[in-house]
């Protein structure tokens, strides 16, 4: 069976409040919440520069990793 993929270039802004993210979230959750509306999310700054260790681990730690 196919599977559909649906997300955004990014997650991070705050424009996006009230309309996607609740008004009072703090965006440091953004990408959780995200997660929990869309299923993929293309990463651009994966193109400039590789992306940190410690933002892996982060991601990871917030049960928030990208599938590979």
């Amino acid at each position: 069976m196919a599977q559909l993929f649906a997300g955004t270039s990014g997650w991070a802004y705050p424009n996006w409040k009230p309309d996607f993210y609740p008004a009072k979230l703090a965006q440091a959750k953004f990408l959780g919440y995200y997660a929990t509306q869309l299923n993929a999310v293309e990463v651009n700054f994966t193109f400039r520069q590789l992306v940190k260790d410690t933002t892996i681990q982060k991601w990871i730690a917030a049960g928030n990793a990208p599938e590979s």
